[in-house]
């Protein structure tokens, strides 16, 4: 799988679940936490995310007009 589609299936997950933890990610995309992690800070720098103490939540200022490489 790619980064970016890996990426953006977390962004889903956030969607449906509010938020979701960098462990049970880990272990789903059978990749390394800080692999996770850089995701999250990708995600958060983007706006579409608030990472917190083991995940990340979703922001909930997010419009539905999404970045073309999000969509």
């Amino acid at each position: 799988m790619l980064a970016i589609e890996r990426k953006n299936e977390i962004l889903d997950k956030l969607r449906a679940e509010q938020r979701v933890l960098v462990s049970d990610l880990a272990e789903y995309y059978n990749v390394t936490e800080e692999t996770i992690r850089r995701d999250l800070d990708k995600l958060e720098k983007e706006g579409l995310a608030t990472k917190s103490y083991g995940g990340a939540v979703i922001n909930e200022d997010v419009g539905i007009d999404l970045p073309f490489n999000i969509r």
